[in-house]
């Protein structure tokens, strides 16, 4: 079984369950209310690692392990990586 990320969805509000039927092209219908409307876009994830994220690592005000590189790159260590924010933890 791998995992599914469901755009354009934010989480009910607590205690107000929401239903949502997901169909073979990955269009997601909710139904909430007794009332169907086609709300968001449903993606297959494929097999990985940690997912984190790499805006977060970039905009680290930390400059250890961040070193200049030619034509403005940067390079991170593992340890930089590693204390960068896990959006989606590792599959299976």
């Amino acid at each position: 079984m791998s995992d599914l990320l469901i755009r354009g969805m934010e989480l009910p509000m607590k205690g107000v369950p929401i239903q949502f039927q997901i169909w073979p092209d990955g269009q997601v219908d909710v139904i909430e209310h007794g009332e169907y409307w086609s709300a968001a876009k449903a993606l297959q994830v494929p097999p990985h690692g940690d997912l984190i994220d790499r805006d977060a690592l970039v905009k680290s005000d930390r400059m250890v392990g961040k070193l200049m590189m030619y034509g403005g790159e940067y390079v991170y260590t593992q340890t930089e990586i590693d204390r960068a924010p896990t959006i989606i933890p590792a599959s299976k």
